[in-house]
This record gives structure tokens, sequence and C-alpha cells, in this order.
């Protein structure tokens, strides 16, 4: 008994040694960054059921690795953090993000929470209010069949219900309207489309391949599109139930306007 608080206390100590040995290496690899001449690494912010999971595979798939290994190795590393050759990869893990030491990095963390270094290219993906809904209430459904569900289903369970509106229903605000809510913490539209606009690029998931062509073109790059599986639950929404979820997404529908979305 009187050794495990020590053995903790010293595996804490080697794992930080081992961090700051590994910070040291991303610092040397990352001085090197240029992006369209000014900015250092790229961050994208990454709502739910938009397709930012696509968006973050493009990216790792330029390390010239299997990307949906290297998306799974990312889970589960200590820190969320991967090197393969010249590309340092973070994944949720706040204090790295803001500490910018990566080429790319991508969380579902609110703007409004993280504090980005300057020279920062950022993206972002919005889409049909509606259609991220039940994507996202497809997900839990189909997490739900599963015999070992994601550690996400536990927290997110208790929302489900018995239909797609229960799920609407039950979500708090800041997940019903996750989009406004990722840029602006009190579901304000006009602050949310003017944190959006501060995003290097920004466009509809329907867009999805027109988009990536422009970021291509914006900081020379060579993103392939690809799709991410999606699930096979079925969903029907008649005109009473689409015309009650368009109310409750009300503000978003404003946001993606304002924005010209």
């Amino acid at each position: 008994m009187i050794l495990r608080p020590f053995a903790g206390r010293l595996r804490r100590r080697i794992n930080l040694l081992i961090d700051h040995r590994e910070d040291d290496e991303c610092q040397s690899i990352t001085k090197a960054y240029s992006f369209a001449g000014k900015y250092k690494r790229i961050y994208t912010y990454h709502v739910r059921k938009t397709g930012g999971t696509s968006l973050n595979k493009m990216f790792l798939a330029l390390s010239g690795t299997d990307s949906n290994k290297l998306y799974e190795e990312l889970i589960h590393a200590r820190c969320h953090r991967k090197i393969v050759g010249d590309k340092v990869y973070v994944g949720w893990n706040k204090l790295l993000i803001e500490r910018g030491h990566y080429f790319y990095a991508y969380s579902h963390i609110p703007s409004h929470e993280l504090a980005l270094p300057e020279n920062t290219y950022t993206i972002t993906c919005l889409r049909d209010p509606i259609k991220r809904l039940v994507s996202h209430y497809k997900m839990l459904v189909e997490a739900a069949e599963e015999d070992s569900p994601p550690a996400w289903f536990h927290h997110e369970k208790k929302w489900l219900g018995r239909s797609v509106m229960d799920f609407a229903e039950s979500l708090p605000p800041e997940h019903l309207l996750r989009q406004l809510y990722m840029f602006s913490p009190h579901l304000n539209v006009d602050v949310g489309v003017s944190e959006i606009k501060k995003c290097n690029l920004y466009f509809r998931t329907e867009e999805f391949d027109r988009g990536i062509a422009r970021l291509n073109a914006s900081i020379d790059l060579n993103l392939s599109p690809m799709k991410v599986r999606s699930t096979n639950v079925q969903v029907e929404l008649s005109s009473k139930m689409l015309k009650t979820l368009k109310r409750m997404l009300a503000p978003e529908y404003e946001l993606m306007g304002k924005l010209g979305l």
C-alpha cells in the first residue's frame, strides 16, 4: 500500500520527462512549417456530425500512412499526439493545441474555451441543422446496439429516448445548437457569425468537395476528398416533425443564412 502512491508519482514524473523530450522534438520539427506565407499550423473546430472526421483523416493521410490507423493511434496515444516523419498531429488535447507545436490539430472544444496561437490557419464545417441533429441521433442508436459502446455513449445515452423527437427535446441547448455554441457561449447568432468569419475557411458539409478544393488552393496542399462510413440507421421525418425541428433549430438556420451558407 505504501509503494502505490510512490509508484504513481514516479510514473507521472517519467511521463513528464518523456513529454518534455517529445515537446522539444515537436518544436524542432514545426519550426519549418509555413502555409500561405504566414501560417505556422492548421486547426479545425470540429462540430460533431458535420464531416469533420473526414477532414481530419484527409489531413492524417498527408503523413503517407493509413489515416484510419493513425486516427485510432491518436485516440489511444498518451497526450493524443503523434509524430509521423515531418508531421506532428494533435487531437483533443487543449494544452497541446494551445501550445501550437503541430502541423494539424482538431478537437470538439468550443472556440471560446481555446486560446489558439497567432498565425494559426483555422477551419470549420457547418451542416444543415436538421441533418446534423438526425445524424447525431443515428450515431447514438447505432452505438446503443454495440456490445461495447464508445465511452462518450455512456454520457449521452440519457438523451436518446424512443425517437428523434425525444432526442431533440432532451438535448441541452449547447448540444442541440452545437454549431452555434461552438462559436458563441450564450448562443448569440450575431456573435457566432462574427466568430465564424474569423476562421480562414468555413464551408457547408453539403459542399464538402468544393470546400476542400478551396482549402487546397488557399494553403497549397493536396488533400484528397474522402468520406467516412455513414450509419445504416433509418429515420423518417413527417412534415410536422420537420416543422417542429426547424423551429427548435431556428437560431442555427439564422446563423447559416447570415453566413451565406
